[in-house]
């Protein structure tokens, strides 16, 4: 039997706010944000994919975007934290052997770099990706953390359990030469400049 694999996620559920419009939907070449890290999970063979938008978009998100093989999760609180996103995907995939997710922030991903950390999680029950030196996202969680995802100590994000893990030695830091890792496009100034090739 075909071993499990990790789930894919993208958390998209966020107002965008500094943006001004969603930035699941903004365009890349003749692809949106979403569908490109939706496909970039989808060429590391992540299963299944899930993509988590707010209420306010959902239905012009199922209009405009592929998805491709992914299932739109649908977050009815538009001023969630992202943990909340997380929590509902980690819902949906009780049984899969780990959850790696990054965020629509990023535009796009080298899909060698989802695989990498994806399959650092047969040495850790957490993989952070990092390029020169600093952490970002993707971010892997093995299934056995799922239950502190979904407890108290992660109610103010992933990151503080991240951080306690890291302190116990239990996360690993996958080096990988993609500037997407770190990448933040959350103004239409740095959208701007990452179009025109200013920003990696």
């Amino acid at each position: 039997m075909k071993p499990l694999q990790p789930a894919g996620v993208v958390l998209a559920a966020g107002l965008s706010r500094r943006m001004g419009s969603p930035k699941a939907l903004l365009r890349l070449g003749n692809t949106t944000f979403l569908d490109s890290l939706l496909a970039s999970l989808l060429q590391a063979r992540l299963s299944p994919l899930l993509a988590v938008v707010s209420s306010t978009i959902a239905d012009t998100v199922r209009r405009d975007c592929r998805l491709d093989e992914a299932r739109l999760l649908v977050n009815p609180d538009p001023d969630s934290a992202p943990i909340d996103s997380l929590r509902l995907a980690l819902g949906r995939v009780p049984d899969s052997p780990g959850v790696v997710f990054c965020l629509v922030d990023q535009a796009s991903l080298e899909p060698a770099t989802v695989a990498a950390v994806a399959a650092a999680l047969a040495r850790t029950p957490v993989a952070v990706a990092s390029y020169r030196g600093r952490p970002g996202h993707p971010t892997a969680f093995r299934r056995d953390v799922f239950a502190r995802l979904l407890g108290p100590e992660a109610n103010h994000g992933a990151d503080k359990l991240v951080q306690e893990l890291r302190r116990q030695g239990q996360v690993l830091e996958v080096d990988c030469d993609d500037p997407g890792v770190v990448r933040n496009i959350n103004t239409r100034d740095r959208l701007q400049r990452f179009l025109a090739g200013k920003i990696d």
